[in-house]
């Protein structure tokens, strides 16, 4: 089996898609940006297995690459396609793509029609023309959840198969034991559209500033972000722990030692102009963060989490129901029993796991 893989923005889901394939020695094509294929290269990968590797930026350039003249494939997954949409389907009409797999990530972008008259669905514009044709020369669609799924069938009655594929694997990443102080996560880019920071400091400003530790794990923003930072700079003067993420870099290690992640979602969010809600018609990141790192998480309960996800979450509808329970956290054996039923969750999305299931998947649509 032969699989072309495209993919320019989202690395850890490219990732983990190479990751569940090579698992089953499963030759590749990637066509992504140079960092992304220079990070995939330095990975370890099965023995045997073969990888092209075609250097783009955008479905553009894979238009005027010659690797595709002759090229064959069983699947073709386009994993991130957000513009050049006519170029794409140029591109697909152009070589044996075997079944075409198209990755949505945000649903209503993908699917809401405009209207005419009230009356009538056409197609918002003609880029969104192409997009629907796009859908059309799918065989089928892949999404992060089975809330995402659901949604998509029942509302735009989507007929063909869709796939279930997570954002992020589970690959047993060692987290620490719990200690004198709570460390709190709370990860993404500091912004007022995604979260709610006010909510975050005033969480912090009723705890006790020598048992809870905050991290926030993203760049400030614009006018906000840096309103948000200089207060957290503030209350540090106070006697607070509060660390700002010093580099991208520094990511992986800084959530790995994180205790709980917080994520003060803003539920209702918009994408090209198209609303959106997180939890239904597409994903949130934090929720793969909690399943690859182990570790449980706190939002609110206007979010629509997936079954398996909800024993390791606590949620909240109120600033005072947040802050009871987050107190509790003190008590080790309160964390220590959210930190077991992470780990449980999180073991549901091991390698082998997701990988079995994606591959039967792939089989089956065949």
């Amino acid at each position: 089996m032969k699989v072309l893989i495209v993919d320019f923005d989202h690395y850890e889901m490219l990732y983990s898609l190479v990751k569940c394939l090579q698992h089953k020695s499963v030759d590749l094509c990637i066509c992504s940006n140079e960092m992304f294929i220079k990070r995939l290269q330095a990975l370890e990968l099965a023995e045997g297995l073969t990888i092209d590797w075609v250097v783009s930026n955008t479905p553009a350039d894979l238009l005027s690459n010659n690797y595709f003249i002759n090229a064959e494939f069983d699947f073709s997954i386009l994993n991130t396609i957000y513009s050049h949409f006519q170029e794409t389907k140029a591109w697909l009409q152009s070589f044996n793509t075997g079944q075409v797999i198209l990755t949505v990530h945000n649903a209503n972008f993908w699917f809401k029609k405009g209207t005419r008259y009230k009356v009538f669905k056409r197609p918002r514009s003609l880029q969104h023309k192409e997009m629907l044709d796009l859908l059309k020369m799918s065989s089928s669609l892949l999404v992060l959840s089975d809330n995402v799924k659901k949604y998509i069938k029942s509302k735009y009655r989507w007929r063909k198969s869709i796939i279930v594929f997570p954002y992020s694997i589970n690959e047993r990443i060692q987290h620490r034991v719990v200690t004198d102080n709570v460390i709190i996560a709370v990860p993404g880019v500091i912004e007022e559209a995604r979260r709610d920071y006010e909510l975050v400091l005033t969480l912090f400003r009723k705890l006790d500033v020598k048992k809870y530790k905050l991290k926030l794990l993203g760049q400030p923003i614009g006018e906000y972000g840096k309103r948000i930072a200089d207060a957290c700079e503030e209350m540090v003067a106070h006697g607070y722990q509060i660390d700002l993420l010093k580099s991208p870099d520094c990511f992986e290690q800084e959530i790995a030692e994180a205790d709980i992640i917080f994520a003060p979602i803003n539920i209702q969010t918009s994408f090209a102009g198209i609303a959106e809600t997180y939890g239904l018609s597409k994903e949130s990141g934090v929720i793969f963060d909690i399943v690859r790192y182990a570790i449980p998480g706190i939002l609110p309960d206007t979010l629509t989490v997936t079954e398996e996800i909800k024993p390791a979450i606590i949620q909240y509808s109120t600033t005072e129901e947040l802050i009871k329970k987050v107190l509790k956290l003190s008590n080790a054996d309160e964390l220590n029993i959210m930190k077991k039923h992470a780990v449980e969750a999180s073991e549901k999305y091991r390698l082998d796991n997701i990988s079995e299931s994606f591959f039967e998947a792939l089989s089956t649509n065949k």
